[in-house]
């Protein structure tokens, strides 16, 4: 290759991020300004043998015949779905400048023919674009043994490399791949206790719908709120006169934590998500989930993104909008969730929403536990794999089966005993070890120290028991499990068959208040069953769960949902 300077004339400059884009581009000529004294190149990309490492382009050298058109047209798609992302999340022009210096140096790898890449196809296929990761990956990982590169820098230039495949193909490439990552503190998201989502749900449910109500009416501030918190009433009264914008804000803040906790979405989706005309009817008219959840559509990324949402998040969403138009006053925002700028422009809220959300709660008395975004995804993920079969749950949560087992199932013996209670800690009581004689009656969980005389184990049980249906046994003081495999079998059997019937349940409020509870009280005997007799467990939980060899009750009720169509 020899240095062309003929290609360097008529280039043309384009000021990045852009609020419109012009109707004609040649990407092959483009140069992008990102407000930073170097500009990228873009039109080097779309030759495919290429030398550009030089610090001035006169050292550059460019064979002028291997320009790839496919590869311009691709291009620009890239930049449209990255300039939508920038202008969301508010990336600075010199984060812009090394992600794409740090993407331009993964094609320039990818371009090299002795890499083994399809780089004609790229941009345009998933297997390709997957091929391509996984080896950069691994060349990467090579490097970081020959002691030429850190394990950080590494990490980030595979990071740059997987943004950008994902933002063309819509689709994730980490969830199959073990791609590096720069070292964290822990491995593992924690599942947040129930007391601390309780109170932090409760505290801005009851927030947003007493101020974006007062707001959308007209009402002037100060506003009057009564917060019910611990079961006890605080009276607060927010908002001085003529500052009801700083109010709403607030409420609108509420209003993106109550969706990102409800739907479990990843963070950087929530802040990428558009608003478009179409979203006014899609929120009114969602398509339908179960008895109890809607999927709302959202355009992030260039791209639909499916939501699913609880009924009660759906009606607080065309709440918010009506909040938003009264929040933009006539002026238009991309974002779909929004908040103002100190000169009053409105703009997409940022990545410490929550934080910042905490801080102003705090300011008007209300005090938040701290929970955050991961922590709301692996508490929605926590509970759908618990009621939903990991399929089902895999895909209401976006990402691949093998991800929702490792990243987010990880609720350890202690953040269940804490997160139930004095309650749950009680159904230890009802394990005997198996090494003695049996004197209870048979029932299909377990056994019955008095048959037909149910009573509640502590005051208050959440579902009242009774002799006729299974879960009633788990709250009532008569059931006794043996530590032994004809009692773990049938447990076992008991939370296979549940979770094959929670999605054909009817409402929200009674699947989680008898089914959902019943499958927690289930994982905290199995709990205890494991630590009495680890082996014989470990062997009858695989046969029952991969094998389908369940306990002949449970068999028979599996085989008559299966017969009906319904397994």
């Amino acid at each position: 290759m020899i240095a062309d300077t003929s290609l360097f004339d008529g280039l043309l400059t384009l000021q990045f991020p852009f609020t419109n884009a012009p109707d004609v581009v040649s990407v092959d000529r483009l140069i992008l300004n990102v407000g930073s004294p170097r500009r990228i190149h873009l039109w080097t990309w779309c030759y495919l043998r290429r030398r550009t490492s030089g610090s001035h382009p006169k050292y550059w050298e460019i064979d002028k015949s291997s320009i790839l058109l496919t590869r311009a047209r691709e291009l620009w798609t890239f930049v449209e779905r990255l300039n939508e992302k920038v202008k969301i999340t508010g990336w600075r022009s010199s984060s812009i400048e090394s992600y794409l210096g740090d993407f331009g140096r993964f094609l320039t790898w990818c371009d090299d023919g002795a890499n083994g890449i399809d780089s004609l196809n790229l941009l345009a296929s998933n297997t390709s674009a997957r091929a391509a990761i996984e080896k950069y990956n691994n060349f990467q990982k090579a490097r970081i043994s020959r002691g030429e590169i850190k394990l950080s820098t590494a990490a980030m230039l595979v990071e740059s490399a997987r943004v950008g495949l994902e933002l063309m193909h819509g689709r994730t490439f980490a969830d199959d791949i073990p791609l590096l990552k720069q070292k964290r503190k822990t491995n593992h998201t924690q599942v947040p206790e129930e007391a601390r989502v309780a109170e932090f749900l409760s505290s801005i449910t009851q927030f947003f719908d007493q101020t974006a109500s007062s707001i959308i009416a007209g009402d002037k501030a100060p506003f009057s709120l009564e917060i019910i918190v611990g079961g006890h009433p605080h009276n607060f009264e927010i908002g001085e006169p003529g500052k009801e914008l700083e109010v709403a804000v607030l409420a609108a803040l509420s209003a993106a934590a109550l969706t990102l906790a409800d739907s479990g979405s990843n963070l950087a989706q929530l802040l990428s998500l558009n608003f478009e005309s179409e979203i006014v009817e899609q929120i009114r008219r969602p398509d339908v989930s179960s008895a109890r959840q809607r999927v709302v559509k959202f355009r992030a990324g260039g791209r639909y993104v499916p939501i699913t949402l609880s009924l009660a998040a759906v009606q607080r969403l065309r709440t918010y909008l009506s909040l938003r138009e009264w929040l933009l006053q006539g002026a238009e925002a991309q974002a779909l969730f929004v908040t103002v700028s100190r000169g009053r422009t409105p703009i997409g809220i940022a990545q410490d929403f929550l934080s910042r959300l905490r801080r102003r709660m705090k300011s008007v008395g209300i005090n938040l536990p701290n929970i955050t975004a991961r922590e709301w995804r692996a508490y929605k993920q926590n509970h759908v794999v618990r009621t939903q079969p990991l399929p089902i749950a895999a895909a209401v949560m976006g990402h691949s089966i093998e991800t929702a087992v490792r990243a987010y199932s990880n609720g350890r013996k202690a953040d269940r005993a804490r997160e139930f209670g004095s309650f749950l800690d009680s159904l230890v009581q009802s394990v005997v070890d198996g090494s003695g004689g049996r004197s209870e009656a048979e029932i299909p969980i377990g056994g019955c120290s008095a048959f037909g005389e149910p009573q509640q184990a502590l005051p208050g049980a959440p579902v009242e028991p009774n002799c006729r249906r299974q879960e009633g046994c788990l709250f009532c003081d008569k059931y006794r499990v043996h530590a032994d495999e004809v009692d773990m079998r049938k447990l076992l059997s008991f939370r296979y068959a549940m979770k094959k019937l929670v999605p054909l349940q009817g409402s929200a409020e009674a699947v989680d208040r008898a089914y959902g509870l019943a499958l927690d009280s289930v994982e905290k005997i199995l709990i205890e069953l494991r630590e009495r007799n680890c082996e014989t467990f470990e062997r009858v939980e695989i046969e029952v769960d991969r094998e389908n060899r369940l306990s002949p009750y449970w068999s028979a009720k599996v085989q008559q949902l299966a017969f009906l169509g319904l397994a």
